[in-house]
């Protein structure tokens, strides 16, 4: 595995970066946390430039994008706290270009990239689970059943949901226009747009079935470690910026040694997170992963991500805690996305149940 992007993918870094800079100061963040919404000028923005067909095939005037590519894409907007659901919609999308029906997935991508279709998964109910198999009902085509932290739920104009038994276990396609579905808030940690969701004899389309399911689970749990690093990287970067400037007893608190070895361990955790999250997606991309491989880097990159938050804040001091100082956006970021796809318990058990399974270590 090349370990180093390649030329597109620091082109992707840098054109994103340079855009979320100007269009996403952390004080507009800070005012949509408490309108819970999404940024949608952003999203107009992203859409009007083509960021929104970046994981699509070419022949459907999408940017062609590899999963690494898009893992740059993801780590962008998590280092800049962007409250936009682009890699909800792009793991949404991404699945149904591969696995839909045939004509199903042409004209919901087709709106995705014209940023008039927000297409997030809901897949979590009461079994509290990525794993275990919701318990849903069926009336010939319309579908009742209830679905837990779905983020970006309140802006989503249709939704990717894993069925249960009744529906052999199929993702389906429902629009809130078709039927009743009551959408109500959750407050969360990470104080992202996040909803609970109630469908109810909600007409439904099967759009994927077979391992559908089991790939969007992998991309979108293999995006959650990729926001965890983000936002680890972003810590990191703060806290290296405030230890060459704050100065105590007549020096830059970053000239002494107890704080040189927490930079150290800091330093160490995300350069180790991102090495193991970017062989994750790379083993995901070239379709050799195993569920313990990308269990084990979701399960190292929360793990690792909560401590580089937890050295930043001690070496920040009395600022680090302020909610009017910048680092809180991504401590609180860190402890959502840590859970969000299974959390470490969930994912240690996923690699657990494979201990035993035989490694080619060549």
């Amino acid at each position: 595995m090349e370990i180093e992007l390649s030329e597109t993918q620091q082109l992707i870094r840098s054109s994103l970066r340079e855009m979320l800079e100007r269009e996403t100061p952390l004080q507009r963040i800070r005012e949509l946390e408490r309108a819970q919404a999404m940024d949608e000028p952003l999203w107009a923005q992203l859409a009007k430039l083509g960021w929104l067909g970046l994981p699509f095939s070419p022949a459907g005037n999408g940017g062609g994008a590899s999963i690494t590519d898009l893992a740059v894409a993801v780590e962008e907007f998590a280092r800049h706290a962007a409250l936009v659901p682009y890699a909800e919609v792009a793991a949404s999308g991404l699945t149904l270009e591969r696995f839909a029906e045939p004509g199903i997935a042409e004209p919901v991508i087709g709106a995705i990239m014209a940023g008039t279709e927000i297409l997030v998964p809901a897949v979590l109910d009461a079994a509290d689970s990525y794993t275990a198999a919701p318990e849903d009902s069926r009336s010939q085509d319309r579908f009742s059943g209830r679905r837990l932290f779905v983020d970006f739920g309140q802006s989503a104009t249709r939704f990717l949901v894993r069925a249960g038994a009744a529906w052999d276990g199929a993702l389906l396609l429902v629009s809130p226009q078709d039927g009743p579905v009551t959408r109500t808030p959750l407050a969360t940690t990470g104080r992202v747009q996040t909803s609970s969701l109630a469908f109810t004899d909600v007409p439904a389309i099967t759009a994927a079935r077979g391992d559908a399911y089991a790939f969007l689970l992998d991309l979108m749990r293999c995006f959650s470690a990729v926001q965890c690093l983000g936002a680890a990287q972003q810590a990191l970067d703060m806290t290296a910026a405030y230890v060459r400037n704050r100065v105590q007893f007549g020096r830059p608190i970053g000239s002494f040694q107890a704080v040189q070895h927490h930079m150290a361990n800091m330093a160490t955790l995300v350069e180790s997170t991102r090495f193991m999250v970017y062989e994750a997606v790379w083993a995901l991309e070239q379709g050799v992963a195993t569920p313990e491989q990308l269990a084990l880097a979701k399960s190292w990159a929360a793990d690792a991500s909560i401590e580089v938050a937890a050295l930043a804040h001690q070496l920040h001091g009395g600022i680090g805690v302020t909610e009017e100082y910048d680092l809180h956006f991504f401590t609180l970021r860190i402890k959502e996305r840590s859970i969000a796809w299974g959390g470490v318990d969930e994912c240690m058990r996923v690699a657990a149940a494979h201990v035993a399974n035989p490694v080619d270590w060549l």
